[in-house]
């Protein structure tokens, strides 16, 4: 293996641009050898490659080769001995790529309009085709992070690149793709003051958005990540600053008629359950587009149950949605944001909807077998609607005092059972009603009469650490001893 010089390289260089400029193959042997030195020696050594990488006439030999292979040969042969002669080259710029300073701009515009030509141009089923592609997106991934956060052209650049993915097969590209998307949308810096102008470029692009496409199909029916590669950790990184995003949410809301819709909102209730530390500005983006969604699919959900259209679709997002906003409303932040967009009023109208027409799946209808196929629709919602005011009425005088106002605490007591369409919902509905007596003389109060009235069983009091005392005539609560 030999370390050329620059003269050298230059030369070799130089007899590929005649080749590919006259269509003249016949030292094409020789060439192959020289490109072939070329990529083991940068290959194989670290310093060599910078001192390539940083010579300016060696990119310049590099740039001229780039746009003559604009012009495919139209002999079979000579094309099959121009595509492993340019391949050659592109293995050569991906190994020195990351030492390219002062030209990277012009170098990465002819790489993806080079790119963009090789893949409508040149034949799919030759067999260095794929072999081709896969150089180049190894270059894009091994160009500079910095260079991709300078980069002033770069909304055109990641839309030409989304249009040429259109086109691909993608699992094809797999890894040099992943290895791409981390390198170009994942920030080196990530605080509250910063912004992230690649992601929010991608974000534009709200429809036959490959890019995003590819991201989602990487975790199609991965159900946790606990056994991912480092590959794919790097990947989720790149998630989780594109579902914090500003523009997400708009981006999100432009999908609702893609087939990767509902793929997209399971793969964020997959991430947003699996992560525990946010900070203020990630709950906030979070929180305004799935209080969005809420709002728009609880009224859906709730025009599908009065009208018994029971919409499959709907009843999904509308369960995601609300398991997002559970695993959410534990955050301080996040629970002031719902409270001062009053989501209480729709959890307890939605509530209320679910209650007075989906009967409880009990023991007692499993032996008679007496469920109707309605009954057994929407599982887990009220369970879960339960969780969210439960985290938002605990230690909130005004959020206990507006359900009782709407009356949502006789729902979460008539909730206190065993409902197999819901699970734990009898015990979500016991700390619901435990949070909102808490120092609540008013929920006391109402909650003692109902049950002096026997409305509701004595053994839920008892539950939550309440008893029903009558003293002269008067209804209270007390603790138990």
């Amino acid at each position: 293996m030999s370390e050329y010089s620059s003269d050298k390289i230059i030369s070799i260089l130089k007899d590929v641009f005649v080749s590919f400029s006259t269509d003249q193959y016949d030292s094409f042997s020789s060439q192959l050898s020289g490109v072939g030195e070329l990529v083991k020696s940068t290959g194989a050594s670290d310093q060599y490659r910078s001192q390539v990488g940083k010579n300016t006439e060696i990119w310049g030999e590099i740039k001229n080769i780039l746009q003559q292979s604009n012009v495919l040969p139209s002999d079979e042969d000579d094309l099959n001995k121009y595509v492993r002669l340019y391949r050659g080259v592109l293995l050569f710029v991906r190994n020195i790529i990351m030492y390219c300073d002062n030209q990277s701009d012009e170098i990465v515009s002819s790489l993806i309009n080079d790119l963009d030509t090789f893949v409508h141009g040149f034949p799919p089923r030759n067999e260095f085709y794929t072999k081709t592609v896969v150089v180049y997106f190894e270059i894009l991934a091994n160009l500079p992070k910095f260079q991709w956060e300078q980069e002033s052209n770069n909304k055109a650049i990641i839309e030409q690149i989304n249009l040429i993915l259109s086109v691909l097969n993608l699992s094809d590209y797999q890894v040099p793709l992943i290895h791409f998307v981390v390198n170009v949308f994942l920030s080196e810096k990530r605080d509250e003051t910063h912004h992230n102008l690649n992601l929010y470029n991608l974000l534009k692009i709200e429809k036959d958005n490959a890019i995003c496409d590819f991201l989602v199909l990487q975790f199609h029916g991965i159900e946790n990540f606990e056994s991912l590669s480092p590959t794919q950790n790097r990947l989720v990184e790149v998630l989780y600053e594109l579902i914090t995003h500003e523009s997400f949410g708009k981006w999100l809301t432009a999908q609702k008629d893609s087939v990767h819709f509902i793929d997209w909102l399971k793969l964020n209730q997959l991430l947003i359950t699996s992560k525990e530390d946010w900070n203020n500005y990630e709950l906030i983006s979070l929180m305004s587009w799935t209080y969005d969604f809420f709002g728009t699919y609880s009224e859906a959900s709730i025009e599908s149950i009065l009208n018994e259209s029971w919409e499959k679709d709907i009843q999904t997002i509308t369960i995601i949605v609300l398991d997002i906003l559970s695993d959410l409303s534990k955050y301080e932040q996040a629970k002031q944001f719902l409270q001062h967009y009053d989501i209480i009023t729709q959890l307890i109208k939605f509530l209320r909807v679910v209650h007075e027409n989906i009967q409880p799946i009990t023991i007692k209808h499993r032996e008679k077998k007496i469920i109707e196929l309605k009954q057994e629709q929407f599982p887990q919602v009220k369970s879960l609607i339960i969780e969210v005011i439960a985290y938002l009425c605990h230690e909130s005088f005004e959020t206990q005092e507006k359900v009782r106002e709407l009356h949502g605490l006789e729902l979460v007591l008539s909730n206190c059972i065993i409902d197999e369409n819901n699970p734990f919902v009898k015990e979500r509905s016991i700390i619901c009603l435990k949070f909102l007596l808490a120092n609540n003389p008013g929920n006391q109060k109402f909650v003692a009469d109902l049950e002096a009235k026997k409305t509701y069983d004595d053994e839920v009091l008892k539950d939550v650490g309440y008893e029903v005392e009558i003293e002269n005539g008067k209804v209270n609560l007390k603790k138990s001893a």
